[in-house]
């Protein structure tokens, strides 16, 4: 979802209204709240991407 186009009540459409018009004008990336993968192969490849192994963590759910 575009933020600017986000329902009212969503977290993009609360705290974002950001297009990418205004962004590529700016000539930056659209300023975007939430991110999620489209599978868990574009997952494992974007978290290698932004962050480093020393910033992962296990956790057990309770």
């Amino acid at each position: 979802t575009l933020p600017y186009r986000a329902a009212p009540g969503t977290i993009r459409g609360d705290f974002s209204i950001d297009s990418p018009t205004v962004a590529s004008l700016e000539k930056r990336p659209v300023r975007n709240l939430i991110h999620a993968s489209g599978s868990v192969e574009e997952a494992d490849a974007e978290i290698s991407l932004w962050f480093k192994e020393s910033e992962l963590f296990d956790y057990e759910r309770v």
